[in-house]
């Protein structure tokens, strides 16, 4: 247990992250044995349901971007310079998106059809 941690205890679970190639998984850390018998606060429990509580980022390149949203590399260039969609972050050399900016960008557009419902 790092120094910070002894000096304050965290009310919330920690996260950990493990990174798997492409893929970035972070997932709450059950509190040690050795906390509990120390008196640390119990981690604050959350009403998600265990599968929302990991949270799966997976790094999409332009040309993925583009096979997700079935657009071509000019009209999501065109997307970008009128900020219609998330900016990338620059990783090395590459533009990279998290998938989970892109999936709430397409939820979003398709909230209205999707409640869409029969009068």
């Amino acid at each position: 247990m790092s120094e910070i941690n002894r000096k304050f205890p965290a009310t919330t679970p920690a996260l950990k992250t493990r990174r798997t190639s492409r893929t970035v998984v972070e997932h709450a850390v059950e509190a040690s044995a050795d906390d509990a018998l120390r008196g640390a606060p119990e981690p604050a429990t959350t009403t998600a349901p265990p599968a929302a509580q990991a949270i799966v980022r997976e790094l999409l390149t332009k040309k993925e971007v583009c096979e997700r949203l079935m657009v071509s590399a000019r009209h999501l260039d065109k997307m970008l310079y009128s900020r219609e969609f998330p900016a990338p972050t620059r990783l090395g050399k590459r533009d990279v998106w998290s998938s989970l900016p892109v999936q709430h960008w397409l939820d979003r557009k398709f909230a209205r059809q999707e409640a869409w419902r029969i009068s």
